[in-house]
């Protein structure tokens, strides 16, 4: 009798604070001292602030007094580069050592108030003071409350800097400013997020204007912001890159923002056809399962016996499911060397296992064209 051998599966392989004071305002809100207990767990503290909130202001507020009164400014890294490090280290950071820089005021307050069920985002973009343009990326955040959309920025809002030491004095001009009085000093590598009917260019924001050309039009940013929350994360990379590139790139920091955007729409779109592809050889192995199973069937002789409607959906069903690990793998977008090459080797397993399911199938046609007693045969030749 034929032995058919069976086939194996697939085995998978920052910022510079020298915010000059503005405007200095009471806090008129009393703040419950939140336990040390709870301060050092972003679940905690942000469980903490929801027992304490009735409203998004309040809720916001409660946020900024805590963060701007316990979080201090790390004058010894303000040169450091955290690109490296995830949003969840940064914040981790944060809270485990009670300083940083904007980046770790900025995501900290993101992070708490959107477990809080607030509508938050951090906002990455340049500075000016005095004037002049900072040298350094800055990041603070955007924000919804029930009468419109505003700006927060815990880092200047937490005090300045005077001789080269950070002076803890909680500045309120920069609790919910709005975005017409922020564009003075802030100014977003994106302009979707200057939340400005007319955003400024660059160029305009260089030359010291506060408010964008109206001949270009009305720009809503509520839908546009709408349209972000529906995207996927390289689809907001990709928005955001034309926009930038629009506005105009007048400075290393623009470019440099340019640069990484590049880089994460790579690894995104390098990580989606991972996905795409292991998602193919999920199915491949399905398929081969099938096909072993049937083999190991075939050669039991069809034995327990099914009937011939049976059999043929068997060998079918195999047919239906490597099709399908073809289409996942033709799905793949843009592989990089290494993807690309574990592409072609799975494309090569696929058409050897549809090879063999089609000689499957011929038999599976043949036995059930022969008569009954006579198929028995068929096992032997």
């Amino acid at each position: 009798m034929l032995r058919l051998s069976v086939f194996l599966t697939f085995i998978l392989s920052c910022c510079l604070l020298i915010a000059q004071e503005k405007k200095q305002s009471p806090d008129k809100q009393t703040i419950a001292a939140v336990p040390d207990s709870l301060s050092h767990s972003l679940e905690d503290l942000s469980g903490f602030f929801i027992s304490q909130c009735k409203d998004p202001v309040t809720c916001y507020r409660v946020i900024f007094r805590w963060i701007t009164t316990n979080i201090r400014y790390d004058m010894d890294n303000m040169f450091t580069v955290y690109d490296y490090q995830s949003k969840d280290e940064i914040v981790k950071d944060a809270l485990s050592q009670r300083k940083g820089v904007c980046m770790h005021f900025a995501e900290l307050f993101n992070a708490i108030a959107r477990r809080c069920g607030l509508r938050s985002y951090t906002v990455p973009g340049y500075t000016r003071q005095n004037g002049l343009m900072d040298l350094l990326p800055h990041l603070w955040c955007a924000v919804e409350t029930p009468s419109g959309w505003y700006f927060i920025d815990p880092a200047w809002g937490s005090g300045h800097v005077e001789n080269n030491t950070f002076i803890r004095k909680v500045n309120d001009f920069y609790f919910l400013t709005k975005p017409e009085d922020l564009i003075q000093s802030h100014m977003p590598f994106d302009p979707l997020w200057q939340l400005l009917p007319h955003p400024l260019t660059a160029k305009e924001f260089y030359d010291g204007l506060s408010r964008g050309d109206p001949k270009r039009g009305v720009f809503n940013y509520s839908d546009s912001i709408a349209a972000y929350d529906r995207q996927s994360e390289i689809e907001r990379l990709r928005a955001s890159e034309r926009r930038i590139q629009a506005n105009g790139v007048t400075n290393a920091m623009t470019y440099e923002r340019l640069e990484h955007i590049k880089r994460e729409i790579a690894f995104h779109r390098n990580k989606s056809g991972v996905e795409q592809y292991n998602l193919a050889v999920h199915t491949y192995n399905e398929g081969i399962q099938m096909l072993n199973s049937f083999i190991q069937y075939r050669n039991r002789q069809f034995n327990p016996k099914k009937t011939d409607a049976a059999i043929m959906q068997m060998i079918d069903t195999i047919h239906t499911v490597l099709s399908l690990a073809s289409s996942q793998l033709k799905a793949v977008a843009d592989p990089d060397e290494s993807t690309a090459a574990s592409c072609i080797q799975l494309e090569n397993m696929i058409r050897q296992a549809t090879q063999s399911q089609q000689e499957h199938k011929a038999f599976v046609d043949k036995y059930i064209a022969t008569a009954k007693p006579f198929r028995k045969t068929l096992f032997y030749k």
